[in-house]
């Protein structure tokens, strides 16, 4: 979906975040009130956090040291 406003700074797109509430009605094939379903797709921003992490320094390294929060960089 459309990023927040939070994450714009990343990207302009962000995933659609379900509320459990919300997920027999999102998965149940019977219905079909698209505009309900549609509702859904809001950005969802307060659940998700924007930090700065550390770079790889391979496109082959995928480990938690990829996501280690470091100290921001100032511009």
């Amino acid at each position: 979906t459309d990023a927040a406003d939070s994450i714009k700074q990343v990207h302009d797109r962000m995933p659609a975040i379900i509320a459990p509430a919300n997920y027999a009605f999102w998965l149940d094939p019977a219905v079909d009130d698209v505009p309900a379903l549609k509702e859904l797709l809001k950005p969802s921003a307060e659940l998700l956090e924007a930090r700065p992490v550390a770079n790889p320094k391979h496109p082959r390294d995928d480990d938690a040291t990829l996501i280690t929060l470091v100290a921001p960089q100032r511009e």
